[in-house]
């Protein structure tokens, strides 16, 4: 009996739990990138503000970097999933990403209230 629980353990209970954990860490990278994105945009109105261009390293993808300078702050093209961008302003951007972050953390909760009832189990 105790081989069939150690057996039902490996192939079973750890797997998903790693998938959980690495769903956890993407979910957590999401959050942390829209606070990033919610401090650029108000870097972005400053310097649209003020006239200044605005410069900064662009992340091409696996930690490739260029420099980047943009002329005009008026519109940004914001990541709204399935590979698709919308071309929206500053003002446009933030109830999208008010309602993303929402989505976000109503998933961080629930794979936070399964890691408490996988917690009750032991």
């Amino acid at each position: 009996m105790a081989e069939a629980a150690q057996q039902f353990l490996k192939d079973k209970l750890l797997p998903d739990l790693a998938s959980a954990r690495q769903y956890r860490d993407e979910l957590t990278t999401s959050l942390k990138e829209l606070d990033e994105l919610t401090q650029t945009l108000a870097i972005l109105k400053d310097r649209h503000d003020s006239g200044e261009k605005y410069k900064q390293l662009v992340d091409l993808g696996e930690e490739h970097f260029v420099k980047a300078e943009a002329d005009s702050t008026e519109f940004i093209f914001l990541k709204v999933g399935l590979g698709f961008f919308l071309q929206v302003t500053p003002e446009e951007a933030r109830p999208i990403m008010t309602r993303q972050r929402e989505a976000l953390e109503k998933c961080d909760l629930f794979i936070g209230s399964v890691h408490v009832e996988v917690l009750r189990l032991d």
